[in-house]
């Protein structure tokens, strides 16, 4: 898994299970591993940790499920209200 190839359409799963990743919503940036803004439009979410979330599973790019235990997560993101610093944090 590539978190520096993460952006596009976002549908968040109701199931682990059915989701491709299990997210942790990290509050501090620093100790996030992507840093996420969240586009409006869809087409403008065409770079590193620029989301766009549907409410239609067919047209994500990809889904996650929001973990509540950071341990059991694939990654972590922290949201950004700046679209410029949204990015990969993760070496």
């Amino acid at each position: 898994m590539n978190l520096c190839n993460l952006y596009g359409r976002v549908y968040i799963e109701s199931v682990a299970g059915f989701a491709d990743y299990k997210v942790f919503v990290e509050p501090v940036e620093g100790f996030s591993d992507l840093v996420v803004y969240k586009e409006e439009v869809a087409g403008f979410a065409n770079q590193n940790g620029l989301w766009h979330f549907t409410d239609n599973r067919a047209f994500a790019d990809f889904s996650i499920f929001i973990e509540q235990t950071k341990g059991f997560s694939d990654f972590s993101v922290h949201y950004t209200d700046v679209r410029g610093f949204a990015g990969c944090r993760k070496k």
